[in-house]
């Protein structure tokens, strides 16, 4: 299982959960456009997470469990922004701490 989530000042808010693959996240762009929850697998969708972080001021917290030591491990990221759907959601993440490894900027990029 893995947890995103978005937490502004005092607010935390869960933008995807994948408990199972029964429904997966195979899915066409108009239904990560506007969000899904089904068999405990949910996106809040990108056009909400982009309103959510536009402004900055968001950062992101990834939950991962491992299913080899049966442990739990975490990354975090200061900032945290997504762009409109005219960038194709463009995401721009920087500032990692934690223990999972800095597992969402390639080398070269942020």
């Amino acid at each position: 299982m893995y947890t995103l989530c978005a937490h502004v000042t005092d607010c935390t808010m869960v933008l995807m959960r994948k408990v199972n693959d029964k429904s997966g996240f195979n899915r066409d762009w108009n239904e990560f456009k506007v969000g899904f929850n089904d068999e405990g697998n949910y996106w809040l969708g990108n056009d909400q997470i982009h309103l959510l972080t536009k402004d900055g001021g968001c950062k992101l917290r990834v939950d991962l469990e491992s299913l080899v030591s049966n442990g739990w491990y975490w990354a975090e990221y200061s900032t945290f922004i997504v762009g409109s759907e005219a960038t194709n959601y463009q995401v721009l993440i920087d500032g990692y701490s934690g223990d999972a490894g800095n597992l969402l900027v390639m080398q070269g990029t942020h």
